[in-house]
């Protein structure tokens, strides 16, 4: 079963502030398409899946706000197949009343950005919030919201960041996501170090090279399962995620490079995210007549 671990989710791109917006209007210009995260978007995108997380977003800096009961409804609409992270500030007034109420609507997990909110992981409203997070056994998850921001405040989101966080909050699970880039191996080191550290491939699809490269390093470290398949959908569809991925064995052939065992790759791509941070498992998906998850490019069934 496939689960992507890390899809975005906005109504309109007015909900992410002026300054994120403008960034991903200028992205889908780019591309000639329009890039859609709303409820509808991500359930056509994730037809052939297992489920997906969903992220929301809060940061006040940016004056961002993704309605968490906008997308708990979107969740619900899902039957089951979803999972939400509510998006919560925690520098923020009423942050942690945000986090309950978020809870109370059947959110599962925690989003934030410390780069784009601008805190330092340590922090200590913020460890407020994580304190509650790993009390309540809620999974946090540290994802960009898709662009680079001139305001965002990067050296908050070095993977090291987190570690006397979770020095001090053994049982806390972090996912990191684009599998801490642009500090890849302080990611891979998290990992290595704290059982409950975990990264994401979000953001790497378009970069064969350094994906390639970096679960290379993460098998020769022991954090190889620790790595969980993620698009970042809608800047990138789970179907060509899933295809970077098992790109890479040709990749590594054509250029006579150490091989990445297949076994490998497919086992972050089946990886169980929900079970891998303490969710019960969601309904399976709807097969196609052959029997396969109608992943045609990637070589048939997924068995």
């Amino acid at each position: 079963m496939i689960i992507d671990a890390l899809v975005r989710f906005w109504s309109g791109p007015e909900q992410l502030g002026p300054e994120l917006s403008r960034r991903v209007r200028a992205t889908a210009a780019a591309v000639s398409a329009p890039l859609d995260a709303s409820a509808d978007a991500i359930q056509r995108a994730i037809a052939p899946l297992g489920g997906a997380f969903v992220m929301g977003l809060r940061a006040q800096a940016i004056h961002a706000s993704v309605p968490n009961d906008v997308l708990a409804d979107a969740i619900r609409r899902a039957g089951g197949r979803l999972l939400g992270a509510s998006g919560i500030d925690p520098t923020a007034p009423g942050a942690l009343a945000e986090f309950e109420h978020a809870r109370s609507l059947g959110l599962l997990g925690v989003c934030v950005s410390p780069s784009t909110q601008q805190f330092h992981p340590s922090h200590s409203a913020a460890m407020r919030l994580f304190e509650r997070c790993e009390d309540l056994g809620v999974p946090v998850f540290s994802a960009r919201p898709g662009a680079m921001l001139q305001s965002a405040t990067l050296e908050f989101d070095h993977p090291s960041a987190w570690d006397e966080v979770l020095k001090g909050l053994p049982r806390l699970r972090l996912v990191i996501g684009e599998l801490g880039w642009p500090w890849i191996d302080e990611g891979l080191a998290m990992a290595a170090k704290h059982p409950g550290v975990f990264l994401t491939t979000d953001g790497l699809s378009s970069r064969p090279w350094q994906l390639y490269s970096s679960l290379l390093t993460a098998a020769s470290v022991g954090a190889l399962d620790r790595i969980l398949f993620a698009s970042g959908f809608p800047f990138e569809s789970p179907a060509r995620a899933v295809e970077a991925l098992y790109g890479l064995g040709a990749l590594a052939q054509s250029a006579q490079l150490p091989a990445l065992p297949r076994a490998s790759i497919r086992s972050i791509v089946e990886r169980d995210s929900f079970q891998a941070l303490g969710i019960p498992a969601l309904a399976p998906p709807p097969m196609t007549p052959s029997g396969s998850f109608g992943f045609s490019v990637f070589g048939g069934s997924s068995r």
